[in-house]
């Protein structure tokens, strides 16, 4: 059956690439590890050429774009282990193309020579900078970043070339990519189970610029696949007086959640979204 719950609030703001992420998941949910740029992922001391570091770039995105991803969505699926594990087994496939993407996209702003563990992270943070300049003040790993980053030698070079970030345009088409694939792994539905529109319409009550076009364009452009049949058909926010919360409503296949195997994620994201205790007498959980 197909069940339109509505909800008064608003959501928080938000070896094998596929066995690496899956480890990198799994060990953040169980305690805190070393910040990802603190690990020389097989990096020489003394560096290497580009076409020694090609090989081993995609994992360096796999693995840095996944912690990143946990950090911003993580804390829903470590506060209910068992959607965790059920959402897991399905494989989640938008951070490795993600990585595959920026791998591609990303090598030819390194040096020819001299890729040092500095040089790459420092052209990593860069990069990620130019998607959006609010990751200077905003975000938690960057400003980590800079501390430590003051301490290693050409500080003062690295800091020119941060404040050229900044004074250049934003490149918001890697932005909404990044945001389409980190949600369409651990948004707490993931938007592999939504419907292209209802996709949209969350972006768009988010504030991120989107339409069927662009969301149709990227999936196709990565490669994401999305799981059928479709949980989340349609999402609505109607945004509330100055003493009342946004309404949520939001149209669910309660049955299709049950024949993908996602019971767990579904009744985790109701929990999410404050859904009304009757809603859960009503659905096939």
């Amino acid at each position: 059956m197909v069940f339109r719950v509505h909800s008064r609030c608003v959501p928080k703001n938000q070896p094998h690439p596929k066995k690496e992420l899956q480890i990198v998941w799994i060990e953040l949910a169980k305690q805190h590890k070393p910040r990802f740029w603190q690990r020389s992922f097989g990096i020489p001391a003394g560096g290497v050429n580009r076409n020694e570091f090609e090989p081993i770039l995609e994992s360096i995105f796999v693995h840095s774009l996944g912690e990143v991803a946990w950090e911003s969505l993580g804390a829903h699926w470590s506060a209910n282990k068992k959607a965790f594990q059920e959402m897991d087994e399905h494989s989640p496939d938008g951070i490795e193309a993600l990585a595959r993407f920026c791998t591609r996209h990303f090598l030819r702003q390194l040096p020819a020579e001299g890729i040092t563990q500095t040089v790459f992270w420092d052209a990593f943070m860069l990069y990620h900078l130019q998607t959006d300049h609010g990751l200077a003040n905003d975000d938690e790993t960057f400003r980590d970043y800079l501390r430590e980053r003051i301490m290693k030698p050409d500080w003062l070079e690295f800091l020119k070339r941060f404040t050229k970030a900044l004074d250049g345009n934003e490149k918001p088409e890697l932005r909404f990519r990044v945001q389409l694939c980190f949600s369409w792994d651990l948004f707490p539905m993931p938007l592999r189970y939504w419907a292209d529109s209802a996709i949209v319409d969350l972006f768009s009550s988010s504030y991120i610029a989107a339409n069927l076009d662009r969301v149709r364009n990227t999936r196709r452009e990565l490669g994401l696949r999305r799981r059928d049949p479709i949980i989340v058909r349609e999402y609505r926010r109607k945004p509330g007086s100055s003493s009342n919360k946004s309404t949520i409503s939001i149209k669910i296949d309660d049955e299709a959640a049950a024949r993908t195997g996602m019971r767990k994620t579904l009744k985790a994201f109701l929990q999410f979204l404050k859904a009304p205790e009757n809603v859960y007498s009503k659905l096939r959980l």
